[in-house]
């Protein structure tokens, strides 16, 4: 080629040179780290050797394992990992000289599906927030082993999610408050070495598999498990726990199985087990046991508890385990005792101990007295007397409602507890968690042999009162209960009523009843269940508690119910979903496919059902996995810009009917879905286990959806629409005078935008 024009030349020349130099550069890009070996076939990067004394801040393109083996790293910096978002594993193996994990260290790691720690002994405590930020897509494990962990700080893991397994082997180690707290979803926990535990390490984390402590030894304080919900099994075994407090397990809501199993116990105080909520089952199996004076150290709400094969030190303050025949029989006395099984221990060292004599207190004659004699009286008198003496006569109970009008009127809400124990135990309870009465089912002939306690009643040969208790015929429960509910009812006037039952037959249906926490007998024929729920009063609140073994009546009340959660497992959670007409419903351990969320999310967005659902929450397990961006694309997710920011929706979910608690539950997300026909808006957040929806149903439905776009501004009305008020502000809670300023119809520019709602 013959060039006329020299300047032509010299640029195609430079242009030349250039776009030889722009290959071997980017060819540099994806060459391997310095002091590190590339494996094209495993796709593996390994950091070996002294030399390396920084983590890679790249890696090559496909490589999606990264190895650092003993080298001289110090610190996992934070932000490590911001250039390799595709990282499915990474593991530090013999760095003697690792000492520090600074906060949000793996931030980012979408896709990690492994982080492991083999032989670091410089590596002794885990700092706040170390793990927090990852947003792992996918089940994620965390391990540490050979590895010298003292103590874990609060808040370490916080926001951490999808973990599939953690396991912490520590020597020596100190669990700090709040250390495993703000979890949602670990399937296995398992923690080994621990000496030291601080009350609430779980504080608002849920949806644990398995917590298993082993290999350890530490004191157990009170609320040391507060506030950790929706566990299947907490197992603590071969540790050395010198005591476990009083309310040591208290906060513990919905757990199936909490074991304590091979381990050296010192003391188990009086109700370290007795405020645990929906606890399926207590085990204490071969164990030995120092002190055990009280029946209290063992009493739970359990549906069944097992103490079994525990050995332990016997004397005479044990003998209350010998009323119940297979406790006292299969735990056994300590080789310093010459007696092998408690019963035959008490029976040969403790008969010298008499039997309190009951003896009859002389007869006053209470309605002779002043009536300011009967109102001092009355004011030092429990609920159960008053309500016991009221049986007396109707001039008692005309005196009583007199002289404490006031007091029964505050009385508002009525429960009645059914038991699963030996005893079938009928409790009812004021909503102060006062005692007014408590039932029991009596034993051969016990009826004939006592006294009716004064009450004119034509069901009198069905019952008899035992002191303060009630001894009735199991046979005649319900019509006895019935009775019961009836002077209850003329009693307080005003109160409303409620169940919840742990007990193996179902419970009695009154239409006064408002609310109900019911679990499901085992072995219940569908027939029976069908029967049951088909005679099911309309109710505010229900709870169900076990798996159904048949399906339902199509038309069952129980459908109607206006809040309804079960807690299964369930297999037709299918009908349920389809068929309920209340406003909130809580599926927990349900079964669910992605057909069937979707022809849900379908039929909501053609109007053609579920005019009055507000809120649904499904929580799968971790058995059941959702295909979420597949889902979403087939339904038509609709989602907001990332840069419009994210919609918060905080709501108060019951936890249960008495004691009345309540536990903040929310959603964060982009996510929605519309309604054709009206343009009525719902949050959706889906996972690989889980979904929930919140519709929005405020006055103005188009000032509604100009909110959910980000509109440039926030009005007055948009603060005013009853019976809800919102909170709009940038990333933060308003301050009052922010509050003001809306409520004047001053105007808040657009920036990130948050929403909370509180019901009025």
């Amino acid at each position: 080629m013959c060039f006329t024009n020299g300047t032509l030349f010299w640029n195609l020349l430079i242009l030349l040179l250039f776009l030889l130099h722009l290959k071997p550069t980017n060819a540099l890009r994806d060459t391997c780290p310095i002091g590190c070996q590339c494996d094209e076939d495993t796709q593996k990067v390994t950091c070996e050797g002294q030399q390396v004394v920084t983590l890679p801040d790249r890696l090559p393109s496909g490589y999606e394992q990264l190895l650092i083996r003993n080298s001289s790293v110090r610190t996992i910096e934070k932000n490590s990992f911001r250039k390799m978002e595709k990282l499915t594993q990474i593991e530090f193996e013999n760095n003697p000289n690792l000492g520090t994990i600074e906060k949000l260290a793996f931030k980012g790691l979408k896709k990690i599906r492994l982080i492991k720690f083999t032989a670091c002994p410089g590596l002794t405590e885990l700092q706040k927030n170390s793990f927090s930020g990852i947003q792992n897509q996918m089940g994620l494990k965390i391990i540490f082993e050979r590895t010298p962990i003292h103590r874990i700080d609060g808040h370490t893991f916080r926001h951490a999610q999808n973990i599939r397994e953690l396991t912490i082997s520590g020597e020596e180690l100190a669990l700090s408050r709040h250390c495993f707290a703000n979890i949602n979803q670990l399937d296995f926990l398992t923690v080994s070495g621990v000496v030291l535990i601080e009350p609430e390490i779980f504080t608002n984390s849920t949806r644990f598999h398995v917590v298993h402590f082993k290999n350890s030894q530490f004191d157990i304080p009170p609320n040391t498990f507060s506030s950790l919900s929706h566990t299947s099994h907490l197992l603590i075994e071969h540790t050395k726990i010198p005591s476990i407090a009083p309310d040591a397990f208290s906060g513990l809501t919905t757990i199936q199985v909490i074991e304590i199993h091979a381990c050296q116990l010192g003391t188990i105080s009086a109700r370290a087990f007795a405020n645990v909520e929906n606890l399926g089952e207590l085990k204490i199996l071969r164990n030995t046991i120092g002190d055990l004076d009280t029946s209290e150290s063992i009493m739970s709400r359990a549906l069944k508890t097992r103490m079994e094969e525990n050995t332990l030190e016997c004397n005479c303050g044990m003998k209350w385990m010998t009323s119940v025949e297979e406790m006292s029989d299969i735990n056994f006395c300590s080789t310093t005792a010459s007696f092998r099984s408690i019963r035959s221990f008490v029976k040969a060292k403790c008969s010298h101990i008499s039997k309190e004599v009951s003896r009859k207190n002389p007869i006053m004659k209470y309605l002779k007295f002043p009536l300011v004699v009967q109102k001092e009286i009355f004011e030092h008198m429990i609920f159960e007397e008053l309500f016991l003496l009221s049986l007396c006569s109707k001039r008692f109970k005309n005196l009583i409602h007199l002289v404490q009008k006031s007091r029964i009127k505050r009385v508002d809400m009525i429960t009645y507890f059914f038991a699963k124990n030996k005893n079938s135990t009928i409790t009812v309870k004021s909503s102060s968690s006062e005692r007014i009465l408590r039932m029991k089912k009596n034993k051969d002939g016990e009826t004939e042999n006592r006294e009716a306690g004064g009450l004119e009643s034509k069901e009198n040969s069905l019952f008899c009162f035992s002191g303060s208790s009630l001894i009735f015929d199991l046979n005649h429960r319900d019509s006895t209960l019935e009775v019961f509910h009836t002077l209850l009812k003329n009693f307080f006037e005003q109160a409303e009523y409620q169940i919840k039952s742990r007990h193996d037959l179902l419970p009695p249906n009154y239409p006064d009843i408002k609310n109900s926490e019911i679990a499901l007998p085992r072995k219940i024929s569908p027939h029976k269940l069908d029967v049951f729920f088909n005679n099911f009063p309309l109710r505010e609140y229900v709870k169900i508690i076990g798996s159904f073994n048949g399906n339902l009546d199509p038309n069952s009340k129980l459908y109607a119910a206006e809040h309804l959660e079960i807690d299964g497992p369930l297999t037709q959670a299918d009908d349920i979903l389809f068929r309920f007409k209340g406003q909130c419903l809580y599926l927990e351990n349900a079964t669910f496919y992605d057909e069937t969320i979707y022809h849900f999310l379908e039929m909501w967005k053609s109007g053609l059902g579920f005019q009055n659902l507000q809120k649904l929450v499904i929580n799968c397990g971790y058995l059941f996995r959702f295909k979420v961006n597949q889902l979403k694309e087939s339904v038509g997710v609709r989602t907001l810009d990332e840069a419009k920011g994210a919609l918060f929706y905080e709501w108060q979910k019951r936890l249960n009917i008495h004691p009345v608690e309540y536990e903040t539950q929310f959603i964060r997300t982009r996510d929605y879905i519309q309604r054709e026909q009206n343009g009525q808006v719902a949050y959706v957040s889906i996972s690989e286990t889980s979904l929930a929806l919140v519709v929005w149903n405020p006055d103005d439905e188009e000032q509604f959806v100009q909110i959910l776009d980000v509109a440039a501004t926030v009005s007055k009305a948009a603060w005013s629409t009853a019976p809800y008020c919102w909170q709009v502000a940038v990333g933060k809670k308003l301050s009052a005078n922010e509050k003001q300023a809306i409520k004047r119809g001053n105007l808040i520019p657009r920036y990130s935008l948050i929403l909370r709602v509180y019901k009025a």
